[in-house]
């Protein structure tokens, strides 16, 4: 009875465990590396959308091409950030190589370079700035009441 009991628990924490690689994100860099930051300045040759996880463009810099790691869609949409096939961008970011084997850039900041807009895309901890934006993210505060004390707590004496 004993042995069948872990043989069980054996082949149902295999199952879990191989079931949670088997959906881990491929494009988690298990953290923002600030000693392999680099800026590279290239054409974008493609734009990779997927229903989840982060949005990865082709920049083809002189003749070599890299997978840059924006954000996730959904956080490009809010901030109002489009890219396109063509467009020429100056990328800083975390060069990383993933388990495809090809380098990716985690993009940090990514500059439009004929529109001259700039991007962030991590704050000044390497951060991603979507954190606790997303589905299940924590509500925003409440605004402060309108009745609520003045912050140095003195009421005028004409209220």
């Amino acid at each position: 009875m004993r042995k069948s009991l872990n043989m069980f628990l054996f082949a149902a924490l295999s199952i879990v465990a191989g079931v949670s690689v088997a959906y881990a994100d491929p494009f988690d860099a298990g953290g923002y590396d600030e000693n392999t930051e680099l800026t590279v300045q290239g054409v974008v040759s493609e734009v990779g959308v997927r229903p989840r996880g982060p949005v990865v463009l082709g920049l083809t810099v002189d003749g070599k091409s890299y997978k840059v790691v924006t954000a996730p869609s959904w956080y490009l949409v809010r901030e109002g950030i489009v890219f396109t096939k063509g467009s020429e961008l100056a990328v800083t970011g975390s060069k990383s190589f993933e388990r495809d084997g090809l380098l990716y850039i985690f993009a940090r900041e990514v500059k439009d370079l004929a529109a001259g807009k700039v991007s962030i895309f991590r704050d000044r901890a390497c951060r991603p700035m979507w954190r606790m934006m997303g589905p299940g993210a924590y509500p925003p505060p409440p605004p402060p009441r309108r009745n609520s004390p003045p912050p140095d707590g003195f009421w005028p004496p004409w209220r």
